[in-house]
């Protein structure tokens, strides 16, 4: 897409740029800015001979591959064909779609195989720091697919650099869990101390029933990765599960009890309900007050937490990783990492009389 020239450049050939007298020539394929020196006329016969090699031949080639068509037609063909088979949570393709018209906005009045990487840079820079990752992420997943079906030579987002993110929200501390425990419903407390024990995301403790446990072992596919785990069952973890069983029938590990009619029946636990009942025993037990709401420790830091304690207790990584169900040692240890800063221990102290 050529976009309007400015007014001291409209007599210089597209792509040609003069700053305070130094020229610059922008690559139309790759975005690249490139220095073509001082020189005036020598710079503006330079742009148009390259202008000839490179933008006719881009757009010919282009017209006979597919690749001239529209980033917003390729989007579309993502969104309908291969966004449904690519198997993601239900949340993970509608936080993807969420994305999709933001993208389009920006980008999609491009050809897909013209999306430069100063482009795709430009996008993602005007994004704070975690947003822009998760954007990042799903224009190399979408690239990936414009590659493979010839639409694209490269991935631009590739290229890109992801972002440092700030650990803004604060972790959950042992004694703030206790505080907050202290301070949670019955049903809370049991999600919290199943959570502890397995490691397991909301969903799987929301979906977790008993009739997956066989054998003195608890039988998990997670949601968000589909990753199949087998955990075998020991006392802390059976003395857990014993006490979700109550006089309230329900095929559901974490459940709730309501009356009705004079009668009490059980009620699914849903992750949305854990996240809000777990943050009502925070907010009332008053332990992370001094916090932004959005700084204070949610549910899902209890997975950390636990993976910590694990850790304190001897475990390895590869065995905390395995109970996590991170597909790769690089996750378990950020997630490690992130938890709590590991102090080096270093030793210091000169004898000044001696010197």
């Amino acid at each position: 897409m050529v976009r309007p020239r400015k007014k001291g450049m409209k007599d210089l050939p597209l792509n040609l740029y003069d700053n305070k007298g130094y020229f610059y020539y922008r690559h139309p394929v790759t975005g690249k800015s490139i220095f073509l020196g001082r020189d005036r006329e020598e710079s503006i016969v330079a742009a148009h001979d390259a202008n000839v090699l490179l933008i006719k031949k881009t757009n010919l080639i282009d017209k006979i591959t597919g690749k001239a068509d529209s980033f917003s037609k390729f989007l579309d063909y993502f969104d309908t064909e291969i966004l449904p088979k690519l198997k993601f949570a239900k949340k993970t393709v509608q936080g993807y779609r969420e994305k999709i018209p933001h993208i389009r906005n920006a980008l999609g009045k491009i050809s897909t195989n013209e999306i430069s990487v100063k482009a795709t840079s430009d996008f993602l820079d005007s994004f704070p720091d975690v947003q822009s990752n998760r954007y990042r992420s799903l224009l190399i997943l979408i690239f990936k697919h414009a590659v493979a079906k010839g639409r694209a030579d490269n991935n631009p987002a590739y290229e890109t650099i992801r972002k440092i993110e700030d650990v803004k929200r604060k972790r959950l501390s042992s004694e703030g869990y206790k505080v907050i425990w202290d301070n949670a419903t019955p049903e809370i407390r049991n999600a919290m101390d199943f959570a502890l024990q397995t490691l397991q995301r909301r969903e799987e403790i929301a979906n977790a029933k008993f009739e997956d446990i066989k054998e003195d072992c608890l039988y998990i596919q997670q949601k968000k990765t589909g990753m199949p785990i087998k955990i075998l069952i020991t006392a802390p973890v059976y003395k857990v599960i014993n006490s979700c069983r109550d006089i309230v029938a329900s095929k559901f590990i974490i459940h709730q009890g309501i009356k009705a009619n004079r009668l009490r029946r059980s009620k699914k636990m849903t992750p949305e309900s854990l996240t809000k009942g777990f943050a009502r025993a925070r907010n009332k037990s008053g332990y992370y007050n001094n916090l932004k709401p959005l700084e204070r420790p949610s549910f899902h830091e209890i997975r950390a937490l636990g993976a910590d304690l694990y850790r304190e207790a001897g475990w390895s990584e590869s065995e905390i990783q395995k109970l996590l169900g991170h597909t790769s040692e690089k996750m378990t240890q950020l997630y490690l990492d992130r938890h709590k800063i590991r102090w080096i221990e270093a030793n210091c102290g000169l004898d000044l009389d001696k010197q």
